[in-house]
């Protein structure tokens, strides 16, 4: 069974534009990169201090249920403004269900991954320290 790549995008707000331009933007990545089987998980009008939206609980159970093997967002903020909570999220279910976190801007996001060049820890730690 080829699993999916889940394309994930997220409003907060009104503007469809927004959410649009999430979906050109992470299509064209996949046409780009060769990356055929995909599927499109979009929240509107959903804010990113909670992960209780329901595109992402069901990109989450089909997680969970092993068809997806690569997360591929705009922004890490797409998943979650709160940093701490994207860090378990990828300890607790994306890597236990051997997945990938992956920022179109930013690379792939591990927690095991201290490689300097991949800035998650440096990029997660700045985001802590302004939420502070």
């Amino acid at each position: 069974m080829h699993k999916l790549a889940a394309l994930y995008s997220r409003s907060a707000t009104d503007d469809r534009q927004d959410v649009n331009k999430q979906i050109t933007e992470l299509n064209n990545y996949c046409e780009e990169n060769n990356i055929q089987n995909f599927k499109h998980y979009i929240d509107k009008h959903q804010s990113g201090v909670k992960l209780d939206r329901p595109a992402f609980k069901k990109l989450i159970q089909d997680l969970e249920a092993g068809k997806i093997d690569k997360i591929f967002v705009i922004d890490i903020s797409r998943i979650s403004r709160n940093f701490s909570e994207i860090a378990q999220l990828i300890h607790y279910q994306i890597e236990p269900n051997h997945a990938k976190l992956i920022a179109l801007g930013s690379g792939d996001y591990r927690l095991d991954d201290y490689n300097p060049e991949n800035g998650f820890f440096t990029d997660l730690l700045t985001r802590i320290k302004s939420d502070l």
